[in-house]
Parts: structure tokens; sequence; C-alpha cells
């Protein structure tokens, strides 16, 4: 991304997407019982709320009654039409590093494999997006690697620029920079200059971190102009840790801070066009362009690290 004169005035910056993640995977529901739904109206309930108070994307998760996580697809299937019915402008995104089991009792969770991701796509209602974990911090030996080198084995795998490149993704670059460490990236401001550094111009960048970085990372993005992710997922506390902070208040805290930066939070719409729902494209290099990436280098040309002006 480049930043040009007057990149950090709002007029010149997208409205504010923020991406609520209100279902809180890794607590438990005694941790917070005040905020984390449980039953299956709740947890709709909760997206309305957060959609009232400003976030247009909701990460989702499902618990069953006992307050564990659901691996059930048939419970992602009924809180996905759910949500669609009460909120049908909110943007939809389920993690794509969930599991699943059968719907048969006392049958083995399926995990990580690509056969069980690939299960994603049999969600109905379709979600708008699914997240993909990729590029981390910890050793991602893919970079340098030639497809020679990996092909035939169990690392036979690519980084998403060379899924575009190679024709195997056409759609717009909607990114998470993932700043909570093990194995990810750090919460400090030269690790985000850096990955800001290296998206494209034509990509869309939301900033998420965990515990009380989530606030500081927040409003580093909010004034670069990037989009903003917060909710019990991330966070339980406020960050005098006085007390612990419901998932609409963290998005209504967000909104307040845009407005003093003079920032327009984005509208459902607004959200679905910044973030291109539903659009792919023709071609390699129309997506190439796109998303802002240089063509395809010719023979042994170079090509361009930035499409040309």
């Amino acid at each position: 991304m480049n930043y040009l004169d007057g990149s950090l005035f709002p007029e010149n910056q997208q409205p504010l997407i923020i991406t609520a993640a209100p279902y809180a995977p890794g607590w438990l529901p005694s941790d917070f019982p005040e905020d984390i739904p449980v039953t299956m109206e709740d947890q709709i309930q909760k997206a309305v709320d957060c959609y009232n108070a400003g976030a247009t994307v909701l990460h989702l998760h499902v618990r069953e009654l006992d307050g564990k996580g659901s691996k059930r697809l048939s419970k992602f299937n009924e809180l996905i039409a759910g949500v669609r019915k009460a909120v049908p402008e909110m943007i939809i995104q389920v993690g794509g590093s969930i599991s699943f089991a059968p719907e048969n009792e006392g049958a083995a969770a399926k995990w990580l494999s690509d056969d069980t991701r690939h299960m994603l796509a049999e969600l109905d209602p379709v979600p708008d997006q699914v997240t993909v974990t990729v590029n981390t911090s910890q050793m991602n030996v893919t970079e340098h690697a030639e497809l020679a080198d990996f092909k035939g084995t169990s690392r036979d795998f690519e980084s998403v620029e060379r899924l575009i490149r190679r024709g195997v993704y056409k759609g717009p670059l909607v990114m998470n920079w993932v700043a909570i460490s093990g194995g990810m990236d750090a919460p400090s401001v030269f690790n985000l200059a850096n990955i800001v550094r290296a998206v494209p111009d034509g990509a869309v960048l939301t900033v998420e971190s965990s515990v009380r970085n989530v606030l500081p990372v927040n409003m580093m993005g909010i004034a670069l102009g990037l989009h903003a992710r917060c909710g019990t997922e991330d966070c339980l506390w406020n960050q005098s840790r006085t007390g612990k902070m419901s998932t609409v208040k963290q998005i209504e805290q967000l909104v307040r801070i845009a407005s003093e930066f003079g920032r327009k939070v984005a509208t459902a719409q607004e959200a679905r066009d910044i973030q291109k729902i539903g659009v792919f494209y023709d071609t390699v290099e129309e997506t190439l362009t796109a998303n802002g990436f240089g063509p395809n280098r010719n023979g042994g040309n170079q090509g361009f690290l930035r499409k040309a002006a």
C-alpha cells in the first residue's frame, strides 16, 4: 500500500469496516456469562446487537446448548440462516480453522485436513467469506520454493499471491493482519508497517490482535485507513482491566474513536462494495490488476513490483 500526501486525512480513506467477533470460542460461557451467547436465539440476537452498534462483518462460530463449541455443520447452517433472516445486510464470515464431526453421536471430529476444510463449501446458506490462514511468520518456507520442490509431496501447497498468479483464485484480496504472536505476527508498529508496505494497493486490510493489544492495534489501523476487528473472541477486558467489556461496547468504542479521527463508519452496502463480496474476475491479468499486483513476468523479465502507473 502506498501512502501519498493526505493519506491520513479521513476524506481520503475508505469508510471504516468493523468486524465483530462475539462468539468467543477460546473462552467458556462462564468466563463472561453476561455476554457470551449460548442458545441459538441469543447467538442470533448477538449478531443483531453487533450490527446495530456499527459492525458490518460478523466472524461466526457456534455453540451447543452445553456451552461447548459446535462441530456440527447443521448448527452452523442454523445460525447462518438465523443471522441472514435477522440482519440480511451483514457480511457473514466463517472461520476456516474450525473442525467438523459427522452428525451421528460419538463420532470423532475431523480436523485441519484439506478434505475437512472443503466441507465449508457445503454450508447452506452459503457464508459471504471463509477465512484461510496463510503466510504466518513461523517458518513460511513456501515463499522461495518452486513448484517442483514440493510437487507430489504432502507439502504441495501455495501462498495466496501464487494462487492468484497461476489462476487458481480469481477474486478480490480481503486480508486480516493477525497480530496475536504464537506463530502469527507480533503486535508492533514495525511489523504492521512491514505488512502494509507489502500489501498491494487494491487489497482490503483489517487489523486483528488479542487481549489488551486489540484497542491500540485498532487505533493504529483506524488512523492508517485500514479496517478493524474487535470482540470477546479477542479480548474480554477494558484497557485498565477494571472490568470486562462486551463485544457491543467494544464496537461502540471503535465507532467513537473513528468519529474523533473524523472517519466515517461503513454502512453494510459500503462494506460489501469495499470488500467486493461476490465479485470474481475472468482472467489472471484482470485479477492481478484489480488487486494492485504487478503483471506476471514475461520470460526472463523481472516484471514490476507494483502495477505500472
